[in-house]
């Protein structure tokens, strides 16, 4: 009884297959592959000196947290594992 629903089963697989016909859509026209443009570069601040311009490394404020020690924030947790990451 089951080997017959089997055999069943793969003839209508088979049958269908073999039976399918596929519906072409309407076709899209091929997209033209545009070359990109160059783009002008814009300069800026080329009058202004560099030492004007930048203000130095960023500073640190307070001491440096370790990692081991206990997050500045208050969770009690490791830095490492709280902010750390």
């Amino acid at each position: 009884m089951f080997e017959d629903m089997k055999r069943r089963i793969q003839e209508e697989v088979v049958q269908k297959l073999f039976t399918v016909e596929l519906a072409r859509e309407s076709v899209a026209p091929e997209v033209e592959l545009q070359q990109p443009r160059p783009q002008r570069m814009v300069l800026s601040h080329g009058d202004e000196p560099i030492a004007a311009r930048s203000s130095g490394p960023a500073k640190r404020e307070g001491e440096k947290v370790g990692r081991n020690d206990p997050c500045p924030c208050g969770s009690g947790k490791k830095y490492k594992r709280c902010h750390g990451k």
